[in-house]
């Protein structure tokens, strides 16, 4: 779903604080999908759940930089680092919280 969402045209909200809204979006949604692959990861590697912080961060960085990387071929959307660069401040924040949070 993210990925085909990625390939619309861009929405050009009038506004002066829409830029920091897609950024926070980006944050958002990358903590999110961060999150859930650890709790996959968490659950199903009982043995090594030590990785499963690495392995969640590592997915979500590279589903973020394919995401950009598909719309520098999209007409209507661009590449951009800071897109990027949010979406992994997300995927970082998440796994943080979890370590500080998950005592296991």
């Amino acid at each position: 779903m993210l990925t085909s969402l990625s390939t619309l045209p861009s929405v050009d909200v009038p506004s002066p604080y829409s830029h920091l809204l897609y950024k926070v979006i980006h944050t958002f949604v990358l903590g999110v999908l961060s999150y859930l692959l650890w709790r996959f990861f968490y659950q199903s590697l009982t043995s090594r759940r030590s990785s499963s912080l690495f392995l969640s961060f590592f997915i979500t960085a590279s589903y973020a930089y394919l995401i950009e990387y598909w719309q520098s071929f999209t007409n209507t959307r661009t590449y951009s680092f800071w897109d990027l660069f949010f979406g992994l401040v997300g995927a970082a924040l998440a796994l943080l919280v979890i370590k500080l949070t998950n005592k296991k």
